[in-house]
């Protein structure tokens, strides 16, 4: 594709209804993922996200509806050229024990060599870059299976980009992963989306990342999809709605899932906002069941500023503490 025309593709979605007869997932999905954008697909588990997912990379065929890449029916193209249009990285990655992190990658140019799959000059040269762009460069000749799980998804997500498509499509790209590495391959594919202008769609569960770092979610509602930018979709309670439960519920202040908590105690304790002091001592008495009163009652907590110790007043008499984990053995000990 001539780097004039990246900046303004649509892969969209017409009157799309996907699942495996004779039950359905998703009904009547009117979507478009653009140039330059990074797109989260969520919802809870069972939705639909994945058949969603396979089903826009044609690995399985839609119940009734069609695709479209800039206007043209996908259905019209070849399975080589729709290789040339969308790459797909999967939860599941079977590869030999054999292959070398360089070979993986320069399979993403099988869609683009001759029926021998001889690599070019060219073709070597976008390897090479592939491998830089994720960062793992160093890693060209250690055996794929010998990897990390983070390094992993950087030789898949460095084989999508060798297959040079303007789509790429990711099914949980940061499952199994640590926070460190979850944060790097979140902002990799925000990198590779705005810098490149890739049509970037990732299924996940990371929450609170994506509010952070995705440019538009696809939210499964029972059945169908809500689309709108992260903040758009909480200001209107949609969010909340579809992932809140008994046990937890979405805190829109905070951007993050909070579990709900019996409260049988109560303390008094006046938070001063934005103390992270305050907060965190908040969130250690939401822990052991404390209901926080603004008027007096057994217990007075306090927190002073001067010397950074937490003054527990009130029927155990004044105690002093320097640190939270003193306070809740205290409170552990003597009502929890």
């Amino acid at each position: 594709m001539k780097p004039d025309k990246i900046h303004n593709c649509v892969f969209e979605a017409k009157n799309l209804s996907i699942g495996y007869p004779p039950n359905f997932a998703i009904f009547n999905i009117n979507l478009q993922l653009k140039s330059g954008r990074l797109v989260a697909l969520l919802g809870p588990n069972g939705s639909g996200k994945s058949t969603l997912i396979r089903t826009l990379a044609q690995l399985i065929p839609a119940v009734s509806g069609e695709l479209y890449f800039n206007q043209l029916l996908v259905s019209k193209n070849s399975s080589s050229n729709w290789a040339k249009l969308i790459a797909v990285v999967l939860t599941s990655t079977v590869l030999s024990h054999n292959l070398s992190v360089f070979d993986v990658v320069a399979s993403g140019r099988f869609p683009h060599t001759n029926w021998l799959g001889k690599l070019g000059t060219d073709d070597l040269a976008i390897i090479q870059k592939s491998l830089q762009q994720v960062g793992i460069d160093n890693l060209t000749n250690r055996y794929f299976h010998h990897l990390s799980d983070g390094e992993k998804q950087r030789v898949m997500i460095a084989k999508a980009l060798a297959q040079q498509t303007p789509i790429i499509i990711l099914d949980e790209p940061t499952a199994h992963l640590d926070l460190i590495n979850r944060v790097e391959i979140m902002h990799l594919l925000q990198d590779l989306a705005h810098q490149e202008h890739k049509m970037i769609l990732i299924s996940t569960h990371e929450l609170d990342l994506a509010i952070q770092m995705a440019d538009r979610f696809w939210l499964v509602d029972e059945g169908k999809i809500l689309d709108g930018a992260p903040e758009d979709l909480i200001l209107s309670d949609n969010l909340q709605r579809v992932f809140s439960k008994l046990s937890l519920h979405f805190d829109p202040q905070m951007g993050a899932f909070r579990i709900r908590r019996s409260l049988t105690h109560q303390i008094h304790f006046v938070p001063q906002i934005g103390n992270q002091f305050h907060f965190w001592t908040l969130n250690g008495l939401n822990k052991l069941g404390f209901d926080i009163t603004e008027k007096p009652s057994d217990l007075t907590l306090l927190f002073d500023d001067s010397t950074a110790k937490w003054l527990l007043a009130g029927k155990f008499g004044e105690q002093q503490f320097d640190n939270l984990a003193e306070l809740s053995d205290f409170l552990l000990s003597n009502l929890v």
